[in-house]
This record gives C-alpha cells, structure tokens and sequence, in this order.
C-alpha cells in the first residue's frame, strides 16, 4: 500500500474507532429513558458505521488495491450522464475526501442531536429529564431537552402521513437545534434528521417562536423525496426522469419539499414562506439558477399548490395580490416562462404522488392570511398530545430493510453489480479461485454509488442540503 493509500485508510480508521467509542457509551444506557431516544441515537451510531465502513472500503479499494473492484475512469464524452465531473485530472482525492467528511458530518449531527438532550451537569445521559414547574424555571439545557421531544412528536406526526410511500415500518424523526431549519438525508437508517431554529426554544411557554416550526412539513419532504416510493421506483428517480427537459428541473427537490409542506400544513406553511423569501434582496430575489425556487416567484407557486388542493381558493387569491404587491414595490415582473414551468412541475409533483394523503394536518378550512397564525400554538399543543414518548417516537428495531450491497445495485443500476456481495465476501476471506478478477464497474455507475441519493453535500454533485 502507497503512502497516499495508506493515508485515507488511517483517516477512516481513526473516524471508525470514534464511531465504534460512541456507539459502546450509548449501549450502556439505551432503553434508559425513551424521551431521551437513546436507541435511536444508538441506533443511527451502528448503522452510520456500517455504511460507512462499506462505502470506503468500496471506493478505496475500487481506486487503489482492486482486489473487489476496479472503478472505471470518467471518459471524456459529451453524451455522459455526470458532465460536472469531467475533468482532465483523477477524482480520488476529492471522492474519498468527501465520503470521509459526510460520515463525519453525519456524526456530528448525531452527537448535536444527543448532547442538546444530555447538556444539564447535574443529570447522567442515563436518567430521565427533571421535572419542572415551567420551563421558565427550568435551565436553558433542560428548555432545550424538553422543547426537542415536543418538536420530535411535531416531525414524527408530519412523516406519518406519508407513510404509504415509505417502505419502512418504523420510520421516525429526530430533531436538534441549528442555526435554522435543515434535513439530513441519510440512507442507511429510517430516520429524518431536521435541524430546528433555536428560536424555538421554550415553545408553550412564550419563550419560543412558534411560527419558526413551519419549516418542518417543508423538511420532512426532502426526506419523502429521497426515499419514498411509488409503484416502485424511487420519488426522486420518478421525478427526475419526468422533469428532465424542464426550464426548472433543478428547482424539482424544493418544489416537491414546498407541495409536500402544503400539504401537511396547509396556507400556514405557504405565509412562513412568503415571509422567509422577503428576507432576500437585490439580485438574490430574482435569483434563477439556485437549486431553491426563485424567490420572486415562489410564493406563485405556493398559491397554485393551495388552488389545486380545493380547500383554500380564497386564501390563494389572497396570496396572490399581496405577493404581486410586493412584485410591484420592487418594480418587478415575474418571468412567465419560468413560472408556467413551475406551475407544471407542481402538476407533475402531484400526479407522481398519486395515492390519497391526508393534507390539511394543520386546517382543513379556507381562513383569511391575517388570522394564519391565530391560536397555532393551541394546533401545535393538540398534535403533540397524539404521540406518546415511547414506541412510535423511539421505535426499538430501526433495521434497515436492504443491505449496503441491495442499495448500491439498486442505485448503480448496472448488472455486473449483482454478484457484488459474494464476490466481496468470498475474495475477504480467502476462497476465489485463482484467475478471479474484480468486478469492473463504469463510471456513471460508481458515481451514484458516490452520491447515494443526495448523501453527499459537496463537489458539483452534492446536494443542495447543508451538512451541518
């Protein structure tokens, strides 16, 4: 082995013992108290290092050794699938780089989620949270802890009503406090990760914004764009094909995530939005070739979805004239092409999801966009009350359906990967005839082996999701 191999091995060994360290601390208390999510966390820690041992030692060993597999080069061809990643050099510094950095991001976020819950001195990871009178009485810790598993049954109630297109039976959510609002997609567990505003820290009891939890619906459906299903084919594989020759094809993963909001939260969600798209200015609102909608315009887009779910045609019109007096404020006129291309790809988003959800989790009825955030926190106080803390919250068995080898041939979409996992495990252990070659796998195949479904979040491929 070079030095250069046996640098990115000793990387990922190190990242390797940390994960293993971590998962023997939580092993210790899982079960201990269900409202801490302790099997969750420990869960996410095992499957991570599972994933992550299986992914690096694919690409190191399909770069360098190729004793499994041996990772074709990226041809120089106008016609293939990847163009970013066209270059006149190798990428195996940068796609090891980025594998070592995502497990480790993905970690990080993990141990944020854990040690927000666990952050009061005096109270062991092992006990249950402290009673208290108020969270006004109670540390700034324990605000957190508390206001966490409210904000966990909140995102848990939003991923249940997708539950038909996910295959997993035990799918949950698991909140932490971030700058703002963000979802992790991760592929080996079935768990949303959404990151939450530390604004609303103390909700219920006037110290927290409540109107800061409306990103959530939005969030949980970048993780039903990744990884629900129908009839199928994965959301985003359906999608993606359907959009293809779109104006707005790279605005296809936020418009999805804004519909599925709608449709958990109704005009509520499409208000917060409006609100977060006057915080840009300049060119940024009129902004076209960022993954995100077009600030200009996506409000448009807000009240199309709202028009096609029935219920709310007075609130939509509504939308509309306050959008387009701001438009006019601005002395702007929206771009019609762009928008009929994104009033198409919302029909397309609707006619992809076509079993029946059960939208309007928030309101089912047309309200006026002044009295929006009317008694929101009552709405919130009731959905909270549904979810108990154990069980649906922190399911005991979050096993993934498929193995790492069963995702990646489902991913590369390349035959020659179907006898992977008995190649692999047969060269390990000594027994391949002699004369076995390491499978050969293309580019373009290995290059969603990479990506993983929007797992990784940097490089020209990456997603448009903030690791941190």
């Amino acid at each position: 082995m070079t030095t250069e191999q046996a640098l990115w091995h000793r990387r990922w060994e190190s990242l390797n013992e940390t994960l293993l360290a971590l998962q023997m601390q939580y092993e210790h208390f899982q079960n201990e108290s269900d409202a801490l999510r302790e099997n969750t966390i420990f869960q996410l820690l095992f499957h991570l290092q599972q994933f992550g041992a299986a992914q690096f030692r694919f690409f190191h060993d399909g770069f360098f050794t190729k004793q499994f597999v041996e990772l074709q080069a990226i041809p120089d061809e106008q016609t293939f699938d990847f163009p970013q990643y066209i270059t006149s050099h190798s990428i195996e510094q940068h796609v090891l780089h980025n594998i070592l950095r995502q497990i480790a991001a993905d970690m990080e976020v993990i141990q944020r989620a854990s040690q927000q819950r666990f952050a009061v001195a005096e109270t062991p990871p092992s006990a249950p949270p402290a009673k208290t009178e108020s969270l006004e009485s109670a540390p700034v810790a324990e605000q957190f802890r508390i206001t966490l598993i409210t904000v966990d049954k909140l995102a848990l109630t939003a991923l249940r009503m997708f539950h038909g297109y996910l295959e997993n039976d035990n799918q949950t959510a698991l909140t932490y406090f971030r700058r703002s609002a963000n979802v992790r997609v991760i592929p080996y567990a079935p768990v949303a990760l959404i990151g939450i505003p530390v604004t609303v820290a103390g909700i219920g009891e006037g110290s927290g914004v409540v109107e800061d939890l409306l990103a959530i619906p939005h969030e949980v459906g970048h993780h039903v764009y990744w990884n629900g299903r129908v009839d199928g084919r994965r959301i985003h594989a359906a999608l993606e094909e359907m959009t293809a020759n779109s104006l707005v094809a790279h605005w296809c993963e936020e418009i999805f995530a804004d519909v599925v909001g709608c449709l958990i939260g109704g005009p509520v969600v499409a208000r917060s939005f409006i609100e977060l798209e006057l915080t840009s200015i300049g060119h940024e609102f009129v902004h076209a070739d960022n993954p995100h909608p077009m600030p200009a315009l996506r409000p448009l887009l807000y009240a199309y979805t709202l028009e096609k779910m029935k219920n709310f045609p007075n609130i939509a019109a509504e939308i509309r004239t306050i959008w387009q007096a701001q438009l006019n404020e601005r002395k702007l006129f929206v771009n019609r092409e762009l928008l009929y291309a994104g009033y198409q790809l919302v029909d397309d988003i609707l006619a992809v999801m076509n079993k029946e959800v059960p939208h309007w989790l928030l309101w089912s009825e047309d309200v006026a966009y002044a009295d929006l955030y009317e008694n929101f926190s009552g709405r919130i106080e009731n959905l909270v009350q549904t979810v108990p803390d154990e069980g649906p919250l922190d399911p005991a068995d979050l096993q993934i359906q498929t193995s790492w080898f069963d995702l990646v041939r489902e991913l590369a979409e390349d035959g020659t990967l179907s006898g992977l996992e008995n190649h692999w495990e047969a060269m390990a252990g000594g027994e391949s005839e002699s004369g076995d070659e390491s499978i050969k796998v293309d580019a373009a195949a290995w290059l969603r082996i990479y990506d993983f479904g929007g797992w990784i979040t940097a490089g020209p491929q990456g997603g448009n999701i903030s690791p941190d």
